[in-house]
């Protein structure tokens, strides 16, 4: 997995959160004992975040959906402004 940006905790289940290829863009893992499995991606533009789950996540609430996907932009935006600050 690439550097991680930052981890958090939801329901109990471990989060990391990973730089993408891609521009403004996240990788959501979820952290099980010593393996990572990649649960999304998140595309932040803006004020906006749009996340692809893979399929073993879909079927949680939508509120499970908005909090994990809120809690992975916040990591990226906090790593994003240190970036910004350190430079």
């Amino acid at each position: 997995m690439n550097t991680e940006l930052g981890r958090f905790i939801h329901c109990g289940d471990t989060f990391a959160v990973a730089p993408s290829a891609a521009p403004h863009t996240v990788r959501l893992y979820s952290v099980q004992g010593d393996h990572r499995i990649l649960a999304c991606t998140v595309s932040v533009v803006g004020d906006s975040a749009a996340a692809s789950w893979g399929a073993a996540w879909l079927g949680q609430p939508a509120d499970w959906y908005t909090r994990v996907e809120a809690a992975a932009v916040a990591v990226y935006r906090a790593a994003s402004a240190r970036r910004e600050a350190a430079s």
